[in-house]
């Protein structure tokens, strides 16, 4: 790869996580990042050290992004609808996915594929228990909702990248059985329904931040949402652990 090609993914990636901001947020960071990329490019950086720099970069920029958003506006609809989208697509791909030949003769490509899995719930289901935690009032009450929000995201979204592109790996050494596998099955139907709900939680229900962010007791439907949002995740932690043995 080429320093423009490896300074491109840098500009594809700062795209992404400005999409959605406010204008002039969005144009101030993206000809920020530009000017780096021009003076890496003149002083004749290698590629992998732009693309070291993009990928280290990773958790900086999407604690950015979740600080300056207005979660008021239409930016947070805008960026669940991505999530899901993407998510949808990644469905997609595997409803439709080959065999994996690499996955089956490789000695080491599933059981790392599987620690990658593992670690990658824990961060998310972690993360996302911090949030349903303190919207159901058993726990950070001192802490305001959107606070946790801006702490806990960049974490879950790196959590929930790990855990999806290893599923794909992980389906793909055997996607016949797991298709008929009807434990899988009830984990995707879980899986659609907890994304469904977290996009409700983000994108309606927590339009209104403001009147309700540093109260203990907050609205009924959040509180609702959080304890639906408890329950299809420990169910698919649960359901995870019976595929293999069912």
């Amino acid at each position: 790869m080429s320093p423009r090609a490896a300074a491109g993914v840098a500009r594809w990636w700062t795209r992404v996580y400005t999409a959605g901001l406010p204008r002039h947020l969005r144009e101030a960071r993206r000809a920020e990042v530009e000017s780096d990329l021009w003076e890496s490019l003149a002083d004749g950086a290698p590629p992998h050290h732009i693309l070291a720099r993009t990928a280290l970069g990773l958790p900086d920029d999407l604690t950015w992004s979740l600080t300056v958003m207005d979660t008021s506006s239409r930016a947070t609809a805008t960026w669940s609808v991505g999530t899901l989208l993407a998510l949808a697509l990644a469905w997609i791909w595997l409803t439709l996915a080959p065999q994996s030949l690499a996955m089956q003769a490789s000695r080491w490509a599933f059981p790392a594929a599987s620690i990658f899995h593992l670690l990658g719930m824990v961060l998310f289901l972690g993360m996302r228990l911090v949030l349903d935690l303190r919207v159901t009032g058993w726990a950070f009450g001192g802490t305001a909702v959107s606070d946790v929000v801006k702490r806990v995201g960049p974490w879950s979204l790196l959590g929930a990248i790990l855990t999806v592109v290893s599923g794909m790996a992980l389906y793909s050494a055997d996607p016949e059985r797991m298709a008929a596998s009807p434990v899988f099955q009830v984990k995707v139907a879980a899986l659609a329904a907890a994304l469904v709900n977290a996009w409700f939680f983000h994108a309606v229900l927590t339009r209104r931040t403001r009147d309700w962010d540093t109260s203990a007791s907050l609205p009924a439907p959040l509180r609702a949402s959080a304890y639906v949002s408890l329950i299809l995740w420990v169910s698919l932690v649960v359901v995870s652990r019976l595929i293999a043995f069912v």
